[in-house]
């Protein structure tokens, strides 16, 4: 004759909190990768460095590309916060006056 053990089983629930947080950022400068300069912003979109509508970094020589948050975290795109832009213009504005 066998035996069933019956062993209690524990259920967890873990709910972890999910925030998203969505910050705005202003390009400053892209690296040129044909030449390894840092170009505008317009300059990049004219050279066809930056695709605005597809969100990528592209080599137009070499065809090469990445997406826009891969470019800034390898530092071929820099930023600043937008906020942070516009109070050191706000700053800058009232000490002028």
């Amino acid at each position: 004759m066998s035996h069933l053990y019956l062993v209690p089983l524990q259920v967890w629930t873990v709910v972890e909190e999910v925030k998203t947080e969505t910050k705005k950022w202003v390009i400053t400068s892209v690296v040129d990768p044909r030449t390894n300069e840092k170009i505008s912003f317009d300059d990049a979109l004219l050279e066809g460095v930056l695709n605005q509508e597809h969100g990528r970094y592209c080599n137009p020589e070499t065809g090469e590309e990445m997406s826009i948050g891969q470019a800034i975290e390898k530092n071929l795109i820099q930023v600043s916060q937008k906020e942070h832009q516009l109070s050191e213009i706000l700053a800058k504005r009232d000490c002028l006056r």
